[in-house]
């Protein structure tokens, strides 16, 4: 039982951890200064579908950045979907990083440093889902 609530708390920081990452992320992808002291350039982008960092940015805000908030939120309220979620964020950060690392044709150590945030926050709910025997909520009941 207490490796099961280690886990939990381990879920749940990661789900604001890595929010706060995006956030951030999101922040070099929105503000032109940010651009130039963290290294980025639209040049970067020449190789990708993307012209400026717009569109990954507002992903970064939006999905890795809000959804990790919110489902942070829901481990606090002990809400069961919260470990379904979790897995799910995991998978989708880990793809994000997959497909950033294939457009920009590079791999940076923030990037394999958030891949294997990801596969962490898949594992733990896949461990906490596989413990508690939960299945998923349905919408019919």
């Amino acid at each position: 039982m207490k490796n099961e609530k280690l886990i939990v708390k381990l879920s749940s920081f990661l789900n604001f951890f890595i929010g706060i990452g995006a956030f951030v992320g999101s922040l070099m992808a929105f503000i032109p200064a940010f651009h130039e002291s963290m290294g980025l350039s639209t040049a970067m982008l020449q190789d990708t579908p993307f012209k400026t960092f717009l569109i990954p940015g507002l992903f970064l805000l939006f999905i890795l950045c809000g959804l990790n908030f919110l489902n942070g939120i829901c481990y606090f309220t002990r809400q069961v979907v919260a470990y379904f979620f979790s897995f799910f964020m995991g998978v989708i950060l880990m793809i994000w990083i997959v497909i950033q690392c294939l457009l920009l044709q590079m791999l940076l150590p923030i990037q394999a440093i958030f891949f294997l945030l990801g596969f962490l926050q898949t594992f733990c709910s896949v461990y906490s889902i596989r413990k508690r025997q939960l299945i998923f909520p349905s919408l019919n009941k």
